[in-house]
């Protein structure tokens, strides 16, 4: 039994190895893109080069671009490949490479970050979603539902529904701030969960999901609001953070 009574899987470690071998060279290609080793319009290697070339699955490459796609820094086209993509307003956010380090106020700040763009993010969200945006986004609650009751859901997970969040607010600039301040949380966050023995719960993420269904944007704001107040509350208490003084 993992802490806080979750089940945990044989394959557990297994996965956690996998993904943090995908996260290293979804790294590295987003540097390499950053750096325009590899420039827009250019088609990535196949998997099976990247595989060799970086001495990794397949599996891990699939999810490196995978990742990097969901970032919108490449595109894939079927029967042609994969593409770096031109970058345009969003490259007004940069979103960090690598690891990062977030002190104490760095968290805090985040979380205020978060406070004031992701309520304004799902406001745009339940007015734009598509029926396609809305059947992903219930896709992706349901598989993070499965995880968490298999015991295997991760704050990578919680960071890539609000990230989907985001690109369905159709805002470019909005998705890399959130990216980024996903990416820097997830640094600390993680190993605090893992270590806090906290259960996890995306109940948040349930009545985020149901406004933008119903196409309600101000009950989507007051449900992300709570959300978030929740969120970081949690965090603030796996981290052994005093919470900020009210008002």
């Amino acid at each position: 039994m993992a802490p806080g009574g979750g089940v945990v899987s044989g394959r557990e470690p297994a996965d956690r190895v996998r993904r943090t071998v995908a996260r290293n060279l979804e790294e590295r290609l987003a540097a390499e893109i950053a750096g325009g080793v590899l420039r827009p319009g250019q088609r990535l290697p196949s998997e099976r080069t990247l595989s060799e070339a970086y001495a990794v699955s397949r599996a891990s490459v699939r999810e490196a671009i995978r990742t990097l796609e969901s970032r919108g820094l490449v595109e894939s086209h079927q029967g042609r490949g994969t593409f770096v993509r031109p970058q345009g307003l969003e490259r007004l956010v940069q979103v960090p490479a690598g690891p990062v380090s977030v002190d104490d106020r760095g968290v805090l700040h985040l979380f205020e970050v978060r406070a004031i763009v992701e309520p304004g993010v799902v406001r745009l969200a339940a007015q734009r979603a598509r029926a396609e945006d809305v059947a992903a986004l219930r896709q992706m609650v349901e598989q993070q539902q499965a995880l968490l009751e298999a015991g295997r859901y991760t704050s990578a997970d919680d960071a890539r529904f609000h990230v989907r969040l985001a690109r369905v607010s159709g805002n470019p600039v909005m998705t890399r701030l959130v990216e980024g301040v996903m990416r820097m949380l997830g640094e600390v966050r993680e190993p605090a969960r893992r270590a806090s023995g906290l259960p996890a719960s995306i109940a948040g993420h349930w009545e985020v999901l149901r406004a933008i269904e119903a196409a309600d944007p101000e009950r989507a704001a007051a449900a992300m609001t709570a959300h978030l107040n929740r969120a970081r509350d949690k965090a603030l208490l796996m981290l052994r953070i005093p919470l900020p003084a009210a008002g």
